[in-house]
């Protein structure tokens, strides 16, 4: 072993590493050895003198090249996958192939280019403390952006704040500063941060750390994965991560100590409120020491807050503040908020929390590169005579344009589902390999390309991320779970397979390119109606206005489940004046109500079992793999366990591990895998709906058309499943369960029900188009059924929604509805509170947009872009019916 012995200067023991794998320009890092053993250190940017220097292993003292032994080359090889780092990224490069590309592939594209933007600045608040003015100091931050500044200073007068700006933009730092700095000069008071998902808060946590590079001295107590301590001057403040994963050693010590906790709608749910009233343990004493001195709450992506998963949250933040005064906090407490662009954030901010008088600060002063914005139409396949799949044209793209001189471009891939990532994961890695001449086995595992999902264990969540930082994964493939703002590093390249179902949610996702240097986003769209019409209509779509979020916090269902718990956390009933206090707007007769509800139900049980926040199911189900202490997915509501997890259902993991489904066990929520040796087919449910109502809320009659808005029962039946076959040896089969699952629920939904003598009016008027094919009921049905796939396409574009929020359906022959015409939406189980209502208040809207889309597309009787919907049948639609239809709907509401 030569242990790195110059070949000039005889100097031994360290050597400096030059690599040209990721950068053109160069990356170095120090190889040393100890007595454990060589060490390497991070890679960083080339130094200025080392520029020009070929890829090698160098002496640090004379710079004459450092030869290696056998062992030592093993030791120090750079086993990174070569890939272009994100400031020697081309955006003009990419849109030329992109362009070049789509004449060959005969696909329509429209291209926008978003100009750099210079930031505007302010000073650091003359209210910050010296030694947080240092921590930003070190930090490169001299100044403040603009928002960043008014955030603080909106803060530090005692106001609630609504923080709307981009992705990328510095939120995090704009509420991080004033709250420190309160904390500093108060360090009794208390913060709680709250984030929509775990991996968020585990990021935040990391983000923190940077205000603090000194380690104190009994920094080797803490456990870095939960907690940290800010060394500020002469000041210590304590922060930590409260959640499900939190073990019990951390757990006690932030509860003890930390100024800060940073948690998740669940946990305030499940764990912390209901220790207030545990008096015998140190554990309430902690948390009523710690509501009792609350200050600060930060409520981070607020516009993921919406329908049912919102209005539950709505409805904790209620129990929250009742707790924390009722526990004599004497704080004028202030709610932070951050958001994406939506339509009235001050109002969602209003309806989350309960109070009022929030200050807007929607000026956004960070700087952005120049973002290439790419709208792009399959073109038609030449057998079928239909558009290609979007994730046909996503895999030809990869080919194309992912690589650049064997190098691969840092991309992440947005996907509408999440058996969608792990297909197009081992697609994707077959495609890129290729270029980039790495054998198979290179590639395995999490490496080159990975999916990442939401029910991903956290570790291995975690793992995914870091890989992508330190470039052996290049490819990111995911569902809306890399939405929000996790720091995934600097990318270049977005792909979204398919529109994300709102602007925010589009805003969001190409947000995550293009932050260091150039970016270009591509959005492929599919064969939908609404898609289309934003391909005919491009300006429109880059310009329109962002749509509403709604919730529902007072529907009686969750109000008195929520009563129930609130009962046991504040150690007394509940009173009518309580909920006035909660819910200034309602009237007494529905509290009164409201309380018989919640007194009816088994107090025990509910404060037992604690329902899940994410859907109006109670039921949650975990998955594990048989044999093993492992448990793999955890949380899933019954729909989606039972939709996803049917017996028979195919899961793998990111590193490729296959799965079957061996067992359901529906009393306990669990659900074991065996393990498979080959994949060769993924798989798909196949279900059925029968509605009933349940009670109405709300209804007019204008002109005959009777518009209503209450509670549906669905009763959902999966009776089978499809297997598709990776490559194209085998055909899909259809396979039938021999024990279809059923489950229930109650959403809210609304419904649009035609008169006899409206109905005979469309009859009448598409008599014409009778013949021995078409009957007048087959066609009246047909138009029926494309009004409803009209309307269901357009409601997106008004309202922050996706295709998994609500379902749409239309019938003339309903019993639930007396056999009347109807067209209506529910909303599905774990989500659609509020949507609902939305629709029902937009409708006058939602029928002009509808009809706006049908008559901007040509053809003649339906096609996918004005009345055919995506996996629903498409069977005998008539769309010059459905035009005079929604005329008329349109005629009797206005």
């Amino acid at each position: 072993m030569a242990f790195l012995k110059c070949s000039e200067c005889t100097n031994m023991l360290k050597a400096i590493q030059i690599s040209n794998k990721i950068s053109q320009v160069g990356e170095q890092r120090l190889l040393e050895y100890s007595p454990t053993g060589m060490k390497c250190s991070e890679w960083t940017p080339i130094i200025e003198n080392l520029r020009g220097y070929a890829e090698g292993i160098y002496c640090p003292s004379c710079f004459a090249i450092v030869p290696l032994e056998k062992e030592e080359f093993i030791l120090c090889e750079d086993n990174r996958i070569p890939g272009v780092v994100s400031h020697e990224f081309s955006s003009e490069d990419v849109l030329d192939k992109l362009k070049k590309l789509a004449e060959e592939e005969a696909a329509e594209i429209y291209v926008h280019t978003l100009p750099e933007k210079e930031a505007t600045f302010a000073d650091i608040p003359e209210t910050t403390p010296e030694p947080i003015k240092d921590a930003l100091h070190r930090m490169g931050i001299k100044r403040l952006y603009s928002h960043q500044a008014e955030t603080a200073d909106a803060v530090h007068s005692g106001s609630n704040v609504v923080l709307v700006t981009s992705t990328s933009s510095g939120k995090t730092l704009s509420y991080n500063l004033p709250i420190l700095s309160r904390l500093y000069n108060h360090p009794e008071e208390r913060a709680l941060y709250i984030f929509p998902t775990k991996a968020l808060a585990n990021d935040q946590l990391d983000q923190i750390r940077r205000f603090s590079l000194q380690q104190t001295d009994n920094h080797c107590s803490l456990d870095e994965w939960f907690e940290t301590q800010l060394h500020l001057g002469d000041r210590l403040i304590h922060i930590g991560r409260l959640d499900g994963d939190t073990e019990n050693g951390p757990r006690q010590r932030i509860m003890e100590k930390a100024q800060v906790w940073m948690t998740n709608p669940d946990m305030i749910h499940y764990s912390i409120l209901g220790q207030v009233q545990k008096v015998k343990y140190a554990t309430a004493h902690h948390t009523r020491n710690y509501l009792r001195n609350l200050k600060f709450i930060v409520l981070d992506e607020m516009h993921m807050y919406r329908g049912t998963f919102g209005s539950h949250v709505a409805l904790v933040l209620r129990r929250l503040l009742k707790v924390c005064r009722e526990l004599g906090n004497a704080h004028n407490i202030q709610i932070i908020t951050s958001s994406a662009t939506i339509e009235n954030p001050a109002r969602l901010a209003e309806d989350l929390t309960g109070l009022s008088g929030f200050t807007l600060i929607n000026t956004d002063g960070s700087a952005h590169q120049k973002k290439g914005i790419v709208l792009w139409n399959p073109g038609m396949s030449a057998d079928e005579q239909v558009r290609r799949a979007p994730s046909t044209d996503a895999i030809t793209m990869a080919k194309q344009i992912m690589t650049v001189d064997q190098k691969v471009i840092k991309s992440i891939i947005f996907q509408p589902s999440r058996s969608q990532t792990m297909v197009f994961t081992r697609y994707i890695k077959d495609v890129l390999r290729q270029p980039l001449r790495l054998s198979k086995e290179k590639v395995d595992g999490e490496k080159l390309a990975a999916f990442y999902t939401g029910i991903l264990p956290n570790d291995t969540r975690k793992r995914i991320i870091e890989r992508l930082k330190s470039h052996d994964i290049h490819v990111i493939i995911t569902t809306n779970a890399l939405e929000v703002g996790i720091d995934i590093g600097d990318l270049s390249l977005a792909v979204l397979v398919g529109y994300p179902g709102s602007k925010a949610a589009f805003s969001q996702q190409i947000g995550r390119v293009g932050r260091k240097g150039e970016g270009v986003a591509v959005l492929i769209l599919q064969d939908e109606p609404l898609q289309q019409y934003y391909m005919r209509n491009p300006l429109e779509f880059i310009h329109k206005a962002p749509e509403v979020v709604r919730i529902n916090p007072t529907n009686y269902k969750l109000l008195a489940l929520h009563i129930t718990l609130l009962r046991e956390e504040l150690g007394r009933e509940v009173t009518k004046e309580d909920l006035q206090n909660m819910f200034p707007g309602l009237v007494e007769d529905y509290i009164e109500t409201v309380l018989q509800v919640a007194a009816s139900a088994n107090q025990e049980e509910v404060v037992d079992k604690k329902f899940s926040l994410r859907s109006i199911s109670g039921q949650n189900y975990s998955v594990t793999i048989r044999g093993q202490d492992q448990t793999i997915v955890d949380g899933l509501d019954e729909w989606s366990a039972l939709r996803d997890f049917h017996e028979g259902a195919i899961y793998w993991t990111p590193g490729e591990k296959g799965y079957r489904v061996d067992s359901i066990n529906r009393r306990k929520g669990e659900i074991i895998l065996l393990p498979i040796q080959e994949l060769t087919y993924y798989t798909q449910s196949t279900y059925r709906d029968a509605i009933d109502i349940m009670q109405t809320y709300q209804k007019q009659n204008i002109e005959g058309i009777d518009i209503a808005y209450g509670e549906l029962e669905i009763k959902r039946s999966v009776f089978g499943y499809k297997k598709v076959y990776f490559g194209q040896k085998h055909e899909s089969e259809q396979v039938q369960l021999d024990h279809p699952s059923v489950t229930r629920f109650t959403p809210e939904g609304m419904w649009v029900t035609l008169t006899d003598s409206q109905w005979g009016h469309l009859r009448n008027n598409i008599q014409e188009w009778v013949d021995e094919g078409r009957s007048l009921d087959l066609l009246a049905e047909g138009s029926l059924h494309a009004a409803g796939h009209a309307m269901t396409s357009v409601i997106p574009d008004l309202i922050i929604c996706d295709a998994n929020d609500f379902t749409g359906f239309s019938a003339s022959g309903m019993t639930a509805f007396a056999n009347r015409p109807v067209i209506g939406f529910y909303g599905e189980n774990g989500s659609g509170l509020g949507t609902i209502e939305a629709i029902y208040e937009k409708l006058p809207q939602v029928l002009r947009k509808a009809l706006e889309l049908i008559e901007s597309c040509h053809c003649a009787e339906g096609c996918p872009s004005c009345v055919q919907l995506p996996g629903k049948g498409n069977i005998e639609l008539f769309k010059p019916g459905a035009k005079m239809l929604l005329k008329i709907l349109i005629e009797g509401i206005d």
